[in-house]
C-alpha cells in the first residue's frame, strides 16, 4: 500500500497485543513494527521494508497449518 511516496505493508493479524517491537526509524520512514501477544509474533507492520514484509509474510504462511 502506497501513502504518498511511502509503502506500508502489514502481514497477520493483531487485535490485541501487549507488546511491540519498533526496529528502525518511523521519522525516516524506514521500520519494522512487530506486534506480540505472550511472546508469539502475531502481526508484522513494516515502513519502506518491502524484503521485511515479504520475509515475515513467509515465515507467517509457514506457521500457518493448513
Amino acid at each position: 500500500m502506497w501513502f504518498y511516496d511511502t509503502t506500508i505493508n502489514y502481514v497477520g493479524h493483531a487485535e490485541h497485543w501487549d507488546h511491540v517491537e519498533i526496529e528502525g526509524d518511523p521519522a525516516a520512514h524506514d521500520c519494522m513494527v512487530t506486534y506480540r501477544r505472550n511472546d508469539k509474533r502475531l502481526a508484522v507492520a513494516t515502513v519502506g521494508r518491502d524484503l521485511d514484509s515479504l520475509r515475515a509474510e513467509i515465515t507467517f504462511e509457514e506457521e500457518t497449518p493448513i
